[in-house]
């Protein structure tokens, strides 16, 4: 079959049909929600990526650019039990084929915490060994993965698999606060102008936290929608994506805090999404005017007494650009990442690992 085949013939068919030819018994995403979901319940940590509405709105964002998406998230089962949630998507954009994750770089296997170490491992193997060949049916010649922090130090399968297989590791930097703290404790991590610029915010500005019992829930997101477009200087993305994180705040995993002024009038907003062990700072729209004063460190001491409250383990605030990264990032996303480590108790690398299907070694035994 040609990686023509695979990309416009029954794509799920397909990719479900090589998979169980390597081993792997695996359920589609699509119309199992419910058991996507009790596998997030039964895992240890959950990285907000792995959150459904997160691989809806992504899913949904990517392909509003234009070429083909196709999502081939699976629920991997072991003698009759789910043990592992794997997003995985296949795409065709400007004659170009790839393997993500909803867009972003390749997530591995998320496991159950019963699941027990050799089948985590024999598992991974089978994984590998199916993209490997999917990624030769589709002539894909490289892929990225990246294998997320997990609660705890240490690498993972995921990743010393790949690195036996000849895959290239590039290290990337996120920015976490533990939320498992008094939030007493939390703020004197802080920088002391951090602080300082909260009080003052909290003197010139209303907050409030959506969902709430505002009856106006609905005017209040699209609000925050217009402030965004008013900031951008343009649409930047599609009425759906908007829908799919309000529906997030509607089932309960996501929120969004929202500074008024005196007029009543929204001057700056942030939307977060969270599972039950890791929040993540989304999207944020701050009024230009407003430039130099303190809104977004409102906003963030507004959403880390709530991640306390809602007993939240970890929030990754967002990655830490730095200047020897490649590519070079902007002069804004520097500053961007050095207002965010302003929040932060912690530093964790984040390990890229770039497969390259032409030179896969041997499995590792």
């Amino acid at each position: 079959t040609s990686g023509a085949g695979v990309m416009n013939q029954h794509p799920l068919g397909e990719a479900v049909k090589l998979a169980t030819g390597f081993g792997l018994e695996v359920i589609p995403r699509k119309g199992n929600s419910r058991l996507w979901q009790d596998l997030l319940e039964r895992t240890t940590y959950v990285p907000y990526p792995y959150l459904p509405s997160n691989l809806d709105y992504e899913l949904e964002y990517h392909s509003d650019k234009g070429g083909h998406w196709d999502d081939q998230s699976f629920l991997l089962r072991v003698a009759g039990n789910i043990v592992a949630a794997w997003p995985l998507t296949f795409s065709e954009s400007e004659g170009k084929r790839a393997i993500t994750s909803c867009g972003s770089e390749l997530l591995p296997p998320l496991f159950s915490a019963s699941a027990p170490d050799s089948t985590k491992k024999k598992a991974v193997k089978r994984c590998y060994d199916f993209l490997e060949h999917i990624a030769r049916r589709l002539d894909v010649k490289e892929f990225r993965s990246s294998e997320l922090f997990l609660g705890a130090p240490g690498l993972g399968d995921w990743y010393m698999e790949g690195a036996h297989r000849g895959a290239v590791c590039d290290i990337r930097h996120d920015l976490y606060l533990n939320t498992q703290q008094p939030i007493e404790d939390i703020a004197k991590g802080f920088r002391s102008t951090s602080n300082q610029s909260i009080r003052q915010a909290a003197d010139l500005w209303r907050y409030a936290i959506l969902p709430s019992a505002d009856a106006n829930s609905s005017s209040v997101w699209k609000e925050f929608e217009d402030l965004h477009l008013n900031v951008a200087g343009r649409k930047t993305r599609s009425e759906k994506s908007w829908r799919l994180q309000r529906d997030a705040i509607a089932t309960g995993t996501g929120m969004l805090v929202y500074l008024r002024d005196d007029a009543n009038r929204m001057v700056g907003g942030g939307f977060f999404e969270f599972s039950k062990t890791e929040a993540n700072y989304s999207v944020a729209a701050y009024d230009r005017a407003l430039f130099g004063k303190p809104v977004g460190h409102l906003v963030q001491w507004v959403a880390i007494q709530e991640f306390v409250k809602r007993g939240i383990e970890w929030y990754r605030i967002g990655g830490y650009p730095l200047a020897t990264d490649k590519p070079v990032p902007t002069e804004k996303e520097l500053s961007i990442g050095l207002f965010k480590k302003g929040f932060a108790s912690h530093v964790f690398p984040r390990f890229i690992l770039k497969h390259s299907i032409s030179a896969v070694l041997a499995t590792a035994s």
